[in-house]
């Protein structure tokens, strides 16, 4: 019943959709009654003695009257292109789509499991927390998100229990920022504890000490005035680590360590699962390299001591026995090794090499971990995910086999002592599967799994390859309902990321179970930038690579093309966020392969984005202005400065959140300006602000989706059938 009425729902939808193209073509172009042109002004800056036009500049004071009055009736054009029954039904679909919890993997303390959920299309920062003990098999919840923004609009974003299991620390925003509070809580009584500690950035990372006195090292920062969240920046080098004592003030709290790097190297500590050690890395942002640090814990006022000072590749801390600790890093292993290294002999000719590099590249996203007195160590094998279990002198002990192709967002989640492991694993129409990983026996069980009002089974995932413009095989996932046909006429959704060393696998997203069953397909290439083989893969997509990673992304347009599985008029060039750059710059590069493109919360102006919020942690990914080499790559793609006027370009969405301290809006702003301003067709050019929102599809679960419904009813009226 379910499935034949979303059926009936699509087929409805889009049967009209060609002659609303050709009205959206005629009657709501780019210089459409009721859409502003923005204001250009002479404003140019001068990059090695190269004069750059940026006319759009004054969009950067995001909160000016300007901006405000100029973005409000932007987006009061774009609902009213997209309004009307269609749409409404659209909506319909996805709420019923959306009305299923995602589950995070549990940790275990005290004897209990604590595990996350929030709403699939809701903003997944906002997080309930639940619990349940093995004698008691039904969870209670502890933290309920729903209630808390019900109530005063504030939003639990993270929970982090105690190793007694009774208390609980977990951070609370407001407005979508990337600022928490940190409140305390006994977990039984329910009681708040009366502090309050500020300055907990979305970076910020927290560990309790499991021995000695009940309280938790973190990392703070210096908080931005008052008004000024979008524009100032979240320096590395001005993190300090504390001690918390739970119980007093945080004016009391003891301060640990400073980063003696520079602004853009960020700060995590984390204990050792014996208790024993404070361990402390330094990472520059996303360059991939770190400093480590550690402190030994038994010994009152013992020294913070530099460890592997030399940041010269990537360190991650996975545990310990005693005083050997093991460290997954790329140094001398592009692809990734573990190493063993005893502090008491910490000189580099006394390292052991516990796991030597292989063929497949590590899973830097999905770190390894010690847990039940081994390693579980996850790969990348083309891409998709394997997982290999050694024991603690390097022995490999078996291969986790996988239920299913799709994502592990939450990594893997144990602890030395603990006997099981366990991972949650999503796809695009699949909410999650949580599993308990025995790593004895190395056989998933299922611990909890997530309802749906369809049967995901209906739908097929599967891999491909394709030629790159320059010979480079390149992987791609592709999703469609049972029953495709590849005739060409289908519509065609295509994420880009490409970035950050992430290794794009499936997803949940609720809104495109529509897309699929009106007969679309999604597809998602590995591109260079990513993390599909390993660093080498990264680095060939990045800084003055990033050109390779957009002829990726338009090598599979052209693919999908070649191969019927959809056509160019019907190709939307999706992505989100640190994406922005490589497929915004493949629209811009070839207009003429997509028939629209939607780009959620992005990136966009790649010579200034680190001037903003966090942006400093990406000049390891993009690099910056200020280096000549770095100036010459990014001026060359950058999509906000390559523009051609007279050019007809796609149909283009811009979904930013009005908050977001991660891609602040700005990036939006003058993309759209720019491109509204160079279109020479009436594909029309929209902007779609997520009012009160940060880096997310809204700043409620009704917010969300209703962005979606916008990006699906916009794709509707400018895409033929």
């Amino acid at each position: 019943m379910v499935r034949s009425y979303s059926m009936l729902l699509l087929a409805a939808l889009w049967i009209p959709a060609a002659s609303l193209a050709q009205q959206s073509v005629q009657q709501n172009g780019p210089g459409a009654e009721g859409l502003p042109r923005a204001r250009r002004s002479e404003h140019a800056e001068v990059y090695h003695g190269v004069r750059v036009p940026d006319p759009y500049r004054w969009m950067e004071e995001m909160g000016s009257a300007e901006t405000v009055e100029w973005t409000r009736a932007q987006d009061a054009y774009m609902r009213g292109f997209v309004a009307g029954p269609e749409r409404d039904r659209i909506r319909a679909g996805i709420a019923r789509a959306a009305s299923t919890y995602v589950y995070s993997a549990p940790v275990r303390e005290g004897g209990r499991y604590f595990f996350t959920r929030f709403r699939a299309t809701g903003p997944n920062r906002q997080v309930t927390l639940l619990t349940r003990s093995s004698e008691d098999p039904e969870p209670r919840i502890v933290i309920d998100a729903e209630a808390m923004v019900a109530a005063d609009g504030s939003a639990p974003v993270r929970a982090v229990p105690a190793p007694d299991g009774r208390t609980l620390v977990y951070g609370v925003v407001r407005d979508g920022s990337e600022w928490e509070t940190l409140r305390i809580r006994d977990i039984d009584s329910g009681r708040e504890l009366p502090e309050r500690l500020t300055g907990i950035h979305r970076v910020s990372v927290l560990s309790w000490a499991r021995a000695g006195e009940p309280g938790f090292f973190y990392t703070r920062y210096p908080l931005p005035a008052a008004g000024a969240e979008l524009t100032t920046q979240v320096q590395g080098g001005g993190g300090r680590i504390f001690f918390h004592r739970v119980g007093t003030e945080q004016s009391a709290d003891r301060p640990v360590f400073q980063s003696p790097e520079h602004a853009e190297w960020f700060l995590t500590p984390r204990v050792t699962d014996d208790g024993r050690y404070l361990v402390i890395t330094s990472n520059r942002g996303a360059g991939r390299t770190a400093r480590i640090y550690y402190q030994d814990l038994t010994r009152a006022g013992s020294p913070v001591v530099p460890l592997i000072p030399e940041g010269d590749a990537e360190y991650t801390f996975l545990g310990n026995s005693g005083p050997v600790f093991w460290f997954l890093t790329t140094q001398g292993a592009p692809l990734g090794r573990v190493i063993a290294v005893d502090i008491r002999r910490p000189a580099r000719r006394h390292w052991t090499d516990l796991i030597p590099e292989a063929e497949e590249a590590f899973d830097t996203w999905n770190p390894p971990i010690a847990v039940g007195g081994r390693l579980l160590v996850p790969y990348r094998r083309e891409g998709r995910f394997v997982a290999k279990v050694f024991d603690t002198a390097g022995r490999l002990q078996y291969e986790v086999p996988f239920p299913r192709v799709g994502s592990i967002w939450s990594g893997y989640v144990g602890r030395m002592q603990d006997s099981a492991a366990f991972y949650t694993m999503s796809g695009l129409v699949d909410p999650g599967t949580v599993y308990r990983l025995d790593m004895r026996t190395g056989r998933s069980t299922v611990f909890l799994r997530s309802e749906t009002s369809y049967n995901p089974d209906d739908y097929v995932t599967e891999q491909v390859f394709y030629t790159s413009r320059d010979g480079t095989r390149v992987p791609m996932f592709l999703v469609y309902r049972k029953g495709f046909v590849r005739d060409g006429r289908a519509p065609g959704w295509m994420y880009g990321y490409g970035a950050l060393n992430w290794a794009a696998a499936p997803w949940f997203q609720p809104h495109l179970v529509q897309w699929l069953d009106q007969g679309g397909i999604w597809a998602e290439p590995g591109t260079r930038g990513g993390g599909e083989y390993g660093e080498a893969w990264h680095e060939a997509g990045s800084r003055h690579r990033k050109q390779n990673g957009i002829d990726d992304y338009i090598a599979a347009a052209e693919w999908l093309v070649a191969n019927r599985y959809t056509s160019t008029d019907r190709l939307v060039a999706h992505t989100s966020s640190a994406g922005g750059p490589l497929v915004a710059a493949a629209v811009v590069q070839r207009p003429d392969l997509f028939g629209a493109s939607i780009l959620e919360y992005p990136a966009l102006d790649v010579l200034r984005y680190d001037q903003f919020t966090g942006g400093r942690r990406w000049l390891g990914e993009y690099g910056t202005t200020t280096d000549p080499e770095d100036f010459k790559a990014l001026i060359a793609y950058s999509p906000h400065h390559n523009l051609r006027e007279g050019t007809c370009y796609p149909a283009v969405l811009a979904t930013p959140g009005e908050k977001d301290q991660t891609a602040v809006p700005m990036h939006a702003y003058k993309f759209v300006a720019g491109l509204q301003h160079a279109q020479g067709c009436n594909r029309p050019v929209l902007l779609r602000v997520s009012w009160g929102a940060g880096h997310t599809s809204g700043a409620t679960l009704d917010d969300s989706i209703d962005n979606w419904a916008d990006q699906l009813a916009f794709t509707l009226r400018v895409l033929p059938r």
